[in-house]
């Protein structure tokens, strides 16, 4: 099927599927997806259709045991506003929809909300935390899953964060944020959730550049071209194995 076009070149869906496995990315895996997918080029299906042979596409390449996870953030508790498991918008695109569409479930999280479709879709979804224990990350991590990012090898970093949490860096800090969380049901419930948010008032914002160049050097993350974009991957235990020995020596190499 035609997919998308860059330039005078058209892609396939196969085109995408062989780039998959190229990048090794095989039955069984659990991928986090980080998508800027603009950055392929022209689609070549209207949105809703390429959203959802884009969803298809990952969830062949993972097989009938493997899982694949979409961002669907919110930031609800951070702004006040209520978190409607089923109804509230994400603010980073409508891809995670698709996912929810074709029948994924979504994590519970009413700050990092994530679309997950697969063998563990239950497992997954409850996720207690934004960023510690029993986050979405901290699941990733336990199955060795790995983190794709799609379009831009420089945007889908949320997972440092966490990696962060753990060391217990000192530029960010447990503040917790509560609200009235909605569940599938309807029914509405106060939540908290403990969120470790930035200093804003000292040096702390990651430089993604220099994360991914660091991680191309040691060969974890590997990226190859598609269309006018790329998509790199990367395995969350050789990823937090990397980053937590440099955050031990030195918490801010990683800053901006």
């Amino acid at each position: 099927m035609d997919f998308i076009k860059f330039k005078d070149k058209i892609y396939t869906t196969r085109d995408l599927k062989e780039i998959l496995q190229e990048l090794e990315i095989t039955q069984g895996d659990t991928l986090l997806v980080h998508t800027e997918s603009f950055r392929f080029g022209v689609p070549l299906l209207p949105k809703a259709i390429f959203n959802q042979t884009l969803c298809q596409t990952l969830i062949e390449s993972c097989g009938k045991r493997g899982n694949v996870i979409l961002p669907t953030f919110t930031y609800s508790f951070c702004q006040n506003k209520p978190f409607d498991l089923l109804h509230s918008k994400s603010k980073v695109g409508n891809l995670g929809d698709s996912l929810l569409q074709l029948g994924g479930k979504r994590t519970s999280c009413p700050i990092f909300s994530c679309a997950v479709f697969g063998d563990l879709k239950e497992k997954l979804r409850d996720c207690k935390e934004v960023l510690g224990k029993e986050s979405i990350f901290d699941k990733l991590l336990t199955q060795n899953g790995k983190i794709l990012t799609f379009g831009n090898q420089y945007v889908g970093y949320t997972f440092i964060h966490y990696l962060e949490s753990l060391a217990n860096v000192p530029y960010r800090f447990d503040k917790t944020f509560s609200g009235i969380f909605i569940d599938e049901k309807g029914e509405k419930m106060h939540r908290s959730v403990i969120y470790r948010v930035r200093h804003l008032g000292r040096k702390s914002e990651l430089d993604y550049k220099k994360i991914a160049h660091f991680l191309l050097d040691l060969e974890i993350l590997k990226v190859l071209k598609f269309g006018g974009g790329e998509i790199g991957i990367m395995e969350s235990q050789k990823v937090a194995k990397a980053v937590l020995e440099v955050l031990a020596k030195d918490c801010e190499y990683f800053l901006a």
